[in-house]
Formats: C-alpha cells, structure tokens, sequence
C-alpha cells in the first residue's frame, strides 16, 4: 500500500528553456499524471485527506489571451481535470502576446488602467493555492530570466549610471526594478521548498539550451538535485534527438525523466520520479533508474560503440 501522503507536498515549477517549446502542453499532461496518481493515493490514505483537491496550478502572468478560460490556465486545468475555480489559477492577465513585464506597459501606454504588479499579491495568491491542495504545480513564463515586470524608468535612467565592475554583467533582483521568474522561483523555494522541472525541446541546439538553463540555476544557487528534465518533440527514430538526452544527462548529471512524442496524450510517473515528487531520499540505484541513457538508449552510432 502507498505510504500516506503529506499534507502539503513541496510545489513543483515548471521553468523551460525559452518560449513556445511547449512547456504548457507538458505542464497539462503533467498535472493530468500527478492528479490522478495523488487522488489514487489519498483514497486509499483517511477520509480527510481524500476530501482535499490533489493538484491545482498557478501561473503569476500570462500574456496572449483575452481570458483565463482561452489562456494557459484554462488549458492546463481543463486538460488536467483539476478541480479549480479559474479564478485562482493566476493573478495578471494580459492580452498581448509578449513578454508579460511589457504586456502591462504597453496597456498603461494605450490607455488602459491594468492592475498594477506587486509581490505581494502574487504570493497571496499562491498562498491560497497552496493551502487548498496536495501539491503545487507553478507555471513559469518563458526561461528562468523572463521578466514579470518592471520599471521602465528606473531601468531607462540606469544606463545613464557607471556600469558595475564588469561590463554586461547581469544586474536585477530589486523587486521595483525588475522582477523576474528566477526571483519568484527564489521567493517560492525559500518559503516552501520547490521541485524543479526544466523542459526543452528536443532539437538541434537541445544540449545548449538545457545546460544554459541548468547552468543558470546553478548560479543562481538552487539545488539541482531538486531538478529533473523532460524533453518535448521527441521522436526517438532520430539519433540526433536520442544523442541529446544522453548528453544532457552526462554532463549535467539532472534526469531527463520524460521524453514527450508530438500528440502524446499520457505522461507516466515510473516509482523513482513518485518517490522524488513525496520528497522521499533516493538512494543511488532509485536515482539512476531516473535516468533515460540508463534505460539501454542507444545514443552513438554503433561504429562508435563497438
């Protein structure tokens, strides 16, 4: 029998390693797997704990929809069967398709009277989330360093300043400045604990795009043991696509857990990715059973391997 459950299992954020590689297409089949595994588990746990939603999803902001319904809020949850009120699911909603940090200048330049971004408000929301649910499943905006908003004064005003030592060298973190999605993984992960998943799309260029990411975040000082990896687009025909899982895992030692085909519809949870969402240790064997070049992936051409 499945050992009980926690109350509240630590959140899960989706980040990607850019835009439009399909990050919200895996978050829906994702949240699909993990809802109807976790609500497999609580019934079989108390009545209590049966009665409580398994998974809900938040996303800060999103750009590109007139409505939640139409956005990638209602895609997940509708696809995902959660069981949530749309309303909960994200705090700004912007209709132009860009970044979200400009969605809301370009509003306040047409005229418009948007809410204005705060952290504040972003954290009671996910708070409210959070306590309604098993497990957490946050959607970033495109990559780990997309902003959720800014100030287009102050950052215009700062190239008028002495640049820091080193020239180019990345400059942010104040919340009235520039707040980004790597801010709010932060601000999540100090106060709750966070389980990383990077997704990319599995092309040429792959290996880069992951290791910029995952290298991003080791920077940035999050724990990438905590992470895991799932590649979109995959057609395991292709060596090329085989060659880049066994390279994303070899030289950054992060699982690829899940390869996801073009129209895929099911996402499976194998034991060892169940034991690492409950936050159980795994031993080497468990972590190494994550791992996909472990799986017999025939990633060389075999005049090289022989």
């Amino acid at each position: 029998m499945p050992s009980e459950l926690k109350a509240h299992l630590e959140p899960i954020f989706i980040t990607g390693t850019g835009t439009d590689i399909g990050k919200t297409y895996i978050t829906a089949l994702l949240c699909r797997a993990l809802n109807d595994w976790l609500k497999y588990e609580r019934a079989l746990s108390t009545p209590e704990t049966s009665q409580q939603a398994a998974v809900r999803y938040y996303k800060a902001a999103i750009s590109g929809a007139d409505s939640i319904a139409a956005s990638d809020a209602g895609y997940v949850i509708t696809e995902a069967g959660l069981n949530q009120d749309l309303a909960t699911a994200t705090t700004y909603l912007y209709r132009e398709a860009v970044s979200p940090h400009l969605a809301y200048c370009n509003e306040v330049a047409a005229g418009k009277s948007p809410q204005i971004p705060a952290l504040d408000q972003v954290r009671a929301d996910f708070e409210a989330v959070y306590s309604s649910c098993a497990l957490t499943v946050l959607e970033g905006s495109g990559g780990i360093y997309c902003p959720l908003w800014s100030d287009p004064v102050t950052l215009s005003a700062a190239l008028a300043h002495p640049w820091p030592s080193g020239a180019g060298a990345l400059v942010r973190g104040v919340a009235a400045d520039c707040y980004t999605i790597c801010d709010l993984m932060r601000e999540i992960s100090a106060s709750y604990g966070l389980k990383l998943v990077i997704v990319a799309n599995s092309k040429l260029g792959c290996i880069n795009d992951v290791l910029t990411t995952v290298q991003s975040l080791k920077h940035e000082g999050f724990d990438l043991s905590r992470a895991v990896i799932i590649l979109n687009h995959y057609d395991g025909s292709s060596l090329m696509q085989r060659n880049n899982v066994g390279m994303i895992e070899a030289l950054t030692r992060i699982p690829v857990v899940a390869t996801v085909s073009a129209d895929q519809a099911h996402l499976e949870l194998t034991p060892a990715l169940k034991q690492f969402i409950r936050g159980e240790t795994l031993d080497d064997a468990a972590r190494r059973s994550l791992f996909q070049s472990a799986q017999g992936l025939n990633w060389w051409p075999e005049t090289v391997t022989r």
